[in-house]
């Protein structure tokens, strides 16, 4: 990995209240927090702080290159908000691009926006392409009516920004020709999934959990996640088996890290994991949290090959991307819902990732978990 994984971002107690920040309007009290990246003195102290064996020379161009790319990333996320349908997607790509690269250089590693550096390492290379190069992809890319099926496919296992994305968090390259289509990747997604089930009839990879964290027991530290309730939340699934035995089975069906990573426990009316602390993503199920504090779980896209909620955001974001830039007519009658209506299944992740990319980039580079709330009530 070309980070240092850290699976646990939960503020202790004592600090809670520092990241949970309320404001009447969380999408710049967000930028106010991730602008001290912007600030080249404070990446070189905290680089310093985190990473006190790397060289001097190499940090403060780390430093200065992160707050560059940030600021950038900050204009086009701003320009995006005001944007049209017809190219917000183009646009959100150059921003999360910029904040992929600037927490992949915020690291103890040798990357930065050099060009030798950047040509040598793979980061002027996109990792994905949805160029189509056979008579079925040539179909799907010509008819618009067929916007789920738009995917992109992983070019290369290393020296490009995506397989350099996956490996902030993951030791195992996703395979060359991986496939991550459209559709598949809104149905594990908090803004997309409800939208993807009501349109096309499919189970989401998208489970609600009644909670996942971190703790420490005799064994040692260890993850935990638990289903709860009488799973009326799981409704969205397909029917719930009876009995525990079937129960677990279910999930381990679906989440298959599971069953090979975790062991059973029981609480009364849950299903309840425990997972010795991970070395890296495709040895558990991250935990994530919505706005509106509904916390939750993915499946993955091809079996055996974990994604971070940060590479199921950047992925759509670049085959969306794609398609505004080099398809429009496509892309324009989709925006007029044209057709068959599917972009009524993206356009709820399109109007989200502006505020929850920048938010997933901020935790990775705090190592916390933040909650910005202005427009979302909580209860207690």
């Amino acid at each position: 990995m070309i980070r240092e994984f850290k699976p646990d971002h939960t503020a202790d107690n004592a600090n809670a209240p520092l990241y949970f920040v309320r404001s009447e309007d969380k999408y710049r009290s967000l930028w106010q927090y991730i602008k001290r990246y912007q600030n080249p003195t404070f990446n070189d102290k905290l680089l310093k702080k985190r990473h006190p064996s790397m060289d001097n020379a190499l940090r403060k161009v780390k430093a200065q290159h992160v707050a560059d790319a940030l600021k950038q990333a900050e204009a086009y996320f701003n320009t995006a908000r005001s944007s049209e349908l017809a190219i917000k997607p183009l646009i959100l790509y150059y921003g999360a691009l910029n904040m992929v690269k600037a927490l992949m250089m915020f690291a103890e590693n040798d990357l930065t926006l050099e060009n030798t550096v950047q040509r040598a390492k793979g980061l002027n290379t996109h990792g994905l392409t949805n160029g189509a190069s056979n008579p079925a992809d040539e179909a799907i890319r010509n008819d618009s009516t067929n916007l789920l099926e738009e995917f992109g496919i992983v070019t290369g296992v290393d020296k490009t920004v995506f397989s350099l994305l996956h490996s902030c968090w993951s030791d195992t390259p996703l395979p060359q020709g991986s496939r991550l289509e459209l559709g598949d990747l809104a149905s594990m997604h908090p803004n997309s999934w409800r939208s993807f089930k009501a349109h096309t009839g499919k189970s989401p990879k998208y489970f609600k959990v009644q909670g996942t964290g971190f703790r420490t027991t005799a064994r040692g530290d260890e993850q935990t996640v638990i289903f709860g309730g009488v799973f009326n939340s799981m409704l969205y699934q397909p029917t719930m088996p009876i009995g525990e035995e079937n129960i677990f089975a279910f999930f381990e069906g679906y989440l298959p890290q599971l069953a090979t990573f975790y062991s059973r426990e029981t609480q009364p009316q849950s299903s309840f994991y425990t997972n010795t602390m991970p070395n890296n993503i495709d040895e558990y199920l991250p935990g994530y949290r919505e706005p509106t504090g509904t916390q939750f779980v993915m499946g993955n896209p091809n079996v055996g090959q974990a994604l971070h909620l940060i590479e199921v955001e950047f992925a759509m974001l670049f085959i969306l991307g794609n398609l505004t830039r080099y398809v429009p007519q496509k892309w324009l009658d989709n925006v007029n819902y044209g057709n068959k209506g599917e972009m009524f299944v993206v356009e709820g992740f399109i109007n989200s990732v502006a505020f929850s990319f920048p938010k997933l980039i901020f935790e990775e580079l705090e190592e916390k978990d933040y909650t910005f709330t202005g427009d979302v009530a909580y209860w207690n």
